[in-house]
Order: structure tokens, then C-alpha cells, then sequence
């Protein structure tokens, strides 16, 4: 990522699908686009592990290449639309595992997300004690 002179952030993520809505293509799709923190969702949330960014928002979760550790930068490599896209979530990486967390989640601290398929992994979530 890197700063214009007028102070605009530039990064190779797919932005225009970010926003708009996921594409899929047989290519990856790659984008350079310059945008302020004010054009993103009202609801976003992005955490890294290094490798990649995972970003949910009101289209769902995806997973983009940041371009360390072998992979390629703004490269979509999962997305998954039905990821709760009407609710705000709350994302983590701890030990190299993704988690996530949902106001609406009354009895339950984390839940640990799949990062190959980006689905829930209902057997490995983390309670609250009463």
C-alpha cells in the first residue's frame, strides 16, 4: 500500500467487487484502484495473517493475496457470499487460525472460520462460562 500525493491510499485489492459485489472469472481477478477510507461499506471488517487479508462486509467474506509469502497481491483466492452479509463481524487471526464474532452471539466467545472454504467450523468454537 502506498499514499498519493493527495493522500489517497493505493492497493492492488479488487475493490470494484469489493463493494459491488463478487465476481468470479477463471482469472484472478486484479485490480490497481486508488479509494479514501470513506468508500468502503459502513460495515467492514479486514485482519491479516501475513499472507492474506480477510475482508467481510455486506457482500460476505473474501480472501485476497497480499503479496507475502507466495502469494499474489489483490489475487481473490475465496470468497464466500452467504458469510453472514446482513451482520456485523468482528474478525481475528490468533496462532495462525481465523476466528470471527457476532454481537448476536450470546453464547459463544469465537467461532473459528475454514480459510480454505471461508465457512464456519461449527465444532470449533470457543464458549462463554456462565
Amino acid at each position: 500500500m502506498s499514499t498519493t500525493p493527495n493522500g489517497l491510499l493505493m492497493n492492488t485489492m479488487h475493490l470494484s467487487s469489493f463493494v459491488h459485489g463478487w465476481t468470479h472469472a477463471r482469472r484472478a481477478p486484479v485490480l490497481t484502484t486508488w479509494f479514501t477510507i470513506n468508500d468502503l461499506p459502513f460495515h467492514s471488517a479486514v485482519v491479516s495473517d501475513g499472507a492474506f487479508l480477510y475482508v467481510h462486509n455486506d457482500h460476505g467474506l473474501c480472501k485476497v493475496g497480499t503479496g507475502f509469502r507466495n502469494t499474489v497481491a489483490g489475487r481473490v483466492y475465496a470468497s464466500n457470499l452467504s458469510f453472514y452479509p446482513a451482520f456485523r463481524v468482528w474478525l481475528v487471526v490468533l496462532h495462525g487460525r481465523l476466528y470471527f464474532r457476532m454481537r448476536v452471539m450470546t453464547d459463544v466467545l469465537l467461532c473459528q472460520i475454514d480459510t480454505a472454504t471461508l465457512r464456519p467450523i461449527e465444532t470449533s468454537c470457543i464458549g462463554i462460562d456462565a
